[in-house]
């Protein structure tokens, strides 16, 4: 993200009010690192717009369908590298 100070606090406080509206509205556990990795991944892949104003409606346009997606995709690319015996506690293990 960009470095000035102002600029870089305004984002931030954007990413925390859309986060707290997509807790509220559909996934209260979200994370606010779930949430900003979420964002890169999906809006930002190739880097961030070059102005505020499109970087904050990349933000608010950010939606929980979208977010779930990219935690699931993430779930299954995790899960590639463990075994059964990794899961046994949520077996009753």
């Amino acid at each position: 993200m960009p470095k000035e100070d102002g600029f870089s606090t305004q984002i931030k406080l954007t990413m925390t009010l859309r986060l707290g509206m997509i807790q509220s509205e559909a996934l209260p556990h979200l994370s606010y690192e779930q949430f900003e990795n979420a964002l890169w991944k999906i809006k930002w892949s190739e880097g961030h717009p070059k102005h505020i104003h499109q970087i904050i409606n990349d933000i608010m346009s950010l939606k929980a369908e979208e977010i779930v997606s990219y935690l699931s995709t993430q779930s299954i690319i995790e899960s590639r590298h463990q075994t059964l015996n990794d899961f046994s506690t949520l077996f009753g293990g």
